[in-house]
């Protein structure tokens, strides 16, 4: 198997993991979408800026997928490490 094919199904399981747990906790689809929509935002924002804060934050799929999954939260952590 390819590497990035192995990357889209485990991505694409993360998704449907954490749908189907707002599904259960009675959280509507919307959470997810504002979550997957502001996440990326803050970090194509983040990586915008970044040069004249000193900071180093690459934009590769494994912190795009992070942050559409975990939302703003993650670019906040990726801040601080």
């Amino acid at each position: 198997m390819d590497t990035d094919l192995i990357f889209a199904a485990v991505c694409a399981g993360t998704v449907l993991v954490t749908a189907l747990y707002l599904i259960l906790r009675g959280r509507s689809l919307g959470n997810l979408l504002s979550a997957s929509l502001t996440g990326p935002a803050a970090l194509f924002i983040l990586e915008r800026f970044s040069e004249p804060l000193s900071l180093d934050v690459p934009l590769n799929a494994f912190n795009i997928c992070g942050s559409a999954v975990l939302g703003v939260p993650y670019t906040i952590i990726l801040v601080l490490l």
